[in-house]
């Protein structure tokens, strides 16, 4: 531009000036004579004095900033820019412009540019990434500042742009919300996102999204009723929001759900929800986001109580959630709660506890989805006669851990389901019947039930729907039988193979949506505690258990079909049959025992009064007062669900104890935990410490075969008041029977709950290890437990073992090596012979076990050997190439495929 300048201020001087540089010169090629420099610099700087000099342009701008993506100027990626844009003005001589960028009303050095066309502008005065990546984060306020010049003069009149804001906008920060209800906010980016630009068009839409991560502000250690004390949940989305690659400037929905706690709230609840950006994301733009606002969420209550409660208690006297009382005299597997649309369902077990005269529950089995939760304390259903383990069998098959949360506090249960749905049972210290079973149905339930437990809705007429009808019936007797399940029914949950797809029940009257839910709280940044999402929840409720590990999950073994290794976590499962009177009718029970209706009633009307439970109170003294406990346990149990789901209760007093109505009804009724005097444990204090754990056994009648297991830890099943210890005595099995090596340790002991505790299996003396491999011995353990650390139980004992070479007796305990044929290894020089070999070698082989099998029966007696010959096997269907499973350490999983 310079020189230009020159050649036109050098060709408009007179021609006495300097003649042979004007006229041609800007055609022709100019010829400098001496002496010229000094003339050519006066007359350059006098005529550039001259232009500069030139007004600057008038023009009027209106500079908007515009969020575009461009490609980066390596060419690798494809980011988010800012432009300053504007109407190009008529002027009469090419203008040239200069920019300015200010972010939060500072100026950028790295980001003014000068001089630029305006055809250039986009390109060249683009605010990209790399200004502001280092110094600002987005949800910041831009905005450029422009003026245009002359070449030859002074810049003009500034005008600067309206503040854009660059980052995410939320059209509102505060909502009220009723719990179970959806409000939706709206999210709107202002910024595209980045991709690589080597990604085609399909693969920049799939791995290109803008995500953020939703948090709520809040978390509660504690539970209460079962689920966490939570205020918001957010439809099924992993706790986040993604914005389309191509379509990012269009809002997205942030979907809020009030919170479901099953409980009358006095107040609302309160969180806050943040938002963050993914830690996926592909470029520091929005890799770097800061929310500074968040968005206040209030939850108020609508519900009028705390759910439907549905009860069954010995023996077995039925309340349904709309509050009708009734009899089940009956024996088999009911129905007690089926949700009409997703896959919720508990049944119960009754049998004869008075035979011919009342049944009691000796079961209770809960199903969601594709979980399912057993415990079971009879073996026999029947009308004549009682048939009772002596501790309960508990069973978890299910790989969610989310689909079903138990909590086993000694001899009482809680179970909570996705939807809220809250089952609690006890069992009873007379005879092991289980007191009562039972279920509270959160409000969302409502007119969503069938089973015994009727239709939640309120209207308590209309409660005896059967099975597979719209309309009521009036006899008790027609609907109970509907809702029985037939004996084998693959409707059965206690059967071998109980029938576990995710289906819902059909239902024609039903309209309830299928929709899953998050939880999405925590304290900690998603960079912390990136795992904080809880999601795929029936309903916007999360159930939580502080005691998951309380029970067996047997999922392993019952789904990793091709799997030839499997958990030490496992029990054995005990028979489960029918009576052949198992449908026979139970007669009316008489007063017995010297008991009349007058007596009845004065007993029970001195223990309670004013309450329907008065009756049922008279009508089990008939016989005698065995079930009373179980009455009044059951009556405990309903006042504290129901105080315990309205919040109102919650509130302290203003008495001199304060506590809350619900703390005092816990401390002093259904939840009441003794505190036993020295000496003494268990629930009622009235086990002596000095009485060691009995009743005990172990899975496998304690064979441990490390072709299944690793066979590192063992389970004990029994009763135990509290922790005990463990003492560990080292034997050798050999085929004379145990050998004890006079060493012994004290063993691990994890407690679990009050019948399965798990017993770290010692490691064997190195002495011991030495001899073993030249004396061919199995390790094997005897312990004992004790309360006091001085008086033992009898021993328990356990072999460790190896089933593909090794056979173990668990009545005696001896040992055998197997016969096996040794590996031979082939080689290129007897190949040709190999045929005629094997054929030697296996008849040899066959020769040699017959023998050595009659050799070893003529030197012991029949006994109940385990090998991998004579242990019970269970074989894989044809699609797994008929290999053998497991041996059958729990019958009950074993068969499931």
């Amino acid at each position: 531009m310079t020189a230009l300048l020159c050649l036109e201020i050098v060709s408009k001087q007179p021609a006495s000036v300097c003649p042979h540089l004007t006229g041609g010169c800007l055609t022709a090629p100019c010829r400098i004579m001496p002496g010229d420099m000094d003339i050519l610099f006066i007359l350059f700087f006098a005529g550039f004095l001259r232009q500069m000099t030139t007004d600057p342009p008038t023009v009027t701008l209106a500079p908007t900033v515009v969020a575009e993506r461009e490609l980066s100027l390596d060419g690798t990626t494809l980011e988010p820019v800012m432009k300053c844009t504007f109407p190009e003005p008529a002027a009469p001589s090419v203008l040239r412009y200069n920019i300015q960028w200010s972010i939060n009303n500072a100026n950028l050095a790295n980001a003014s540019f000068t001089l630029i066309d305006y055809g250039n502008l986009g390109k060249n005065a683009a605010l990209r990434p790399d200004h502001w990546t280092r110094t600002y984060r987005l949800n910041m306020n831009v905005f450029c500042t422009v003026s245009a010049q002359y070449t030859n003069s002074a810049p003009g009149s500034t005008f600067t742009s309206p503040t854009f804001f660059a980052g995410l906008q939320i059209n509102q920060t505060w909502v009220n919300v009723d719990e179970g209800q959806t409000v939706a906010i709206e999210v709107k980016s202002t910024l595209p996102t980045a991709c690589s630009a080597s990604l085609s068009a399909s693969e920049r839409e799939s791995n290109c999204k803008g995500t953020l991560h939703i948090r709520t502000e809040e978390y509660w250690p504690w539970c209460w009723n079962g689920v966490k004390y939570l205020s918001a949940a957010f439809p099924d989305n992993g706790c986040r929001l993604q914005f389309s690659y191509n379509y990012w400037y269009e809002p997205v929905q942030l979907n809020i759900t009030g919170y479901m706690d099953g409980m009358r709230n006095w107040w609302y609840k309160y969180t806050r929800v943040k938002l963050e950006p993914g830690l996926d994301s592909n470029h520091l733009a929005w890799k770097s986001m800061q929310f500074d606002d968040t968005v206040s969420v209030y939850v108020y209550d609508k519900d009028t109580s705390g759910g439907g409660i549905c009860s069954s208690y010995n023996d077995p006297h039925m309340q349904t959630f709309d509050g009708r009382y009734w009899e089940n005299q009956r024996v088999g597997e009911f129905v007690m709660y089926r949700h009409k649309t997703k896959p919720l369902s508990v049944h119960a077990l009754f049998s004869a506890c008075v035979p011919g005269y009342a049944t009691c529950n000796c079961g209770v089995a809960i199903k969601s989805g594709e979980s399912l939760y057993v415990v079971r304390t009879c073996t026999t259903l029947s009308a004549s006669r009682t048939n009772l383990l002596s501790y309960p069998f508990e069973l978890m098959d299910g790989c969610d851990p989310d689909a079903i949360a138990v909590q086993k506090t000694g001899s009482r249960y809680r179970v909570t389901l996705p939807n809220g749905l809250e089952v609690t049972f006890a069992i009873s210290s007379w005879q092991n019947w289980i007191s009562y079973v039972q279920i509270v149905a959160p409000t969302a339930d409502f007119d969503q039930t069938e089973g015994l437990c009727g239709s939640f809705n309120g209207d308590s007429s209309d409660d005896f729907i059967p099975k597979g009808q719209q309309s009521p019936v009036a006899d008790e007797k027609t609907f109970a039988l509907t809702w029985r399940v037939r004996k084998g029914s693959s409707d059965s949950l206690f059967i071998n193979k109980p029938t576990l797809s995710n289906y819902s029940p059909p239902s024609v009257t039903s309209t309830a949506p299928s929709t899953y839910y998050c939880t999405c709280s925590s304290y900690l940044s998603v960079a912390r505690n990136p795992n904080y999402p809880h999601c795929k929840l029936e309903s916007p409720t999360e159930p939580c258990s502080d005691t998951q590990s309380q029970v067996v999950n047997v999922c392993n073994q019952s789904r990793r079909r091709r799997s030839t290794f499997g958990s030490d976590d496992v029990i054995d499962s005990p028979s489960f049959s029918y009576d052949a009177d198992y449908e026979q009718e139970l007669l009316v029970a008489d007063w017995r025992n010297g008991w009349n209706e007058t007596a009845a009633t004065d007993f029970c009307t001195n223990a309670f009064s004013g309450d329907p439970a008065v009756a049922v109170c008279v009508e089990k003294l008939q016989g005698d007062t065995d079930f009373l406990k179980a009455t009044l346990d059951t009556l405990k149990k309903k006042c504290v669900t129901t105080a315990s789901r309205d919040e109102s209760f919650q509130q302290t007093n203003n008495t001199s104890s304060g506590y809350s109505m619900v703390v005092n009804l816990k401390k002093w009724t259904f939840y009441k935990t003794c505190s036993c005097n020295d000496g003494y444990i268990g629930e009622d204090c009235s086990q002596s410490l000095q009485t060691p754990p009995d009743q005990i056994s172990v899975p496998s009648y304690g064979l441990c075969d490390q072709r299944y297991r690793p066979c590192q830890t063992q389970n004990i099943i029994g009763v135990f008041h509290k922790q005990p210890v463990a003492l560990a005595e080292h034997f050798k099995a050999t085929e004379n029977g145990k050998e004890y090596t006079n060493f012994s340790v004290m063993a691990n002991v994890t407690y679990r709950q009050m019948n399965l505790i798990t017993v770290t299996i010692p490691t064997v003396p190195s002495s011991s290890r030495k001899r073993r491999s030249t004396d061919g011995s199995i390790d094997g353990w005897d312990i004992s437990f004790s309360y006091d650390n001085s008086t033992f139980s009898n021993a328990t004992s356990i072999v460790v073992y190896n089933g593909a070479t090794e056979s173990c007796d668990y009545t005696t305990y001896t040992c055998t090596k197997l016969a096996v044929a040794p590996e031979t290894e082939e080689s290129s020089s007897t190949a040709a012979i190999a045929g005629a070999v094997v054929g030697v070698v296996a008849v040899a082989v066959i020769v040699g076990m017959v023998v050595y099998i009659k050799v070893i029966k003529k030197k012991r007696p029949q006994s109940a050997k385990v090998s991998n010959q004579d242990r019970e096997m269970l074989t894989r269907g044809a699609e797994d190439g008929g290999s053998p499973r497991p041996p059958s350490v729990n019958n009950w999983v074993s068969t499931r495929k």
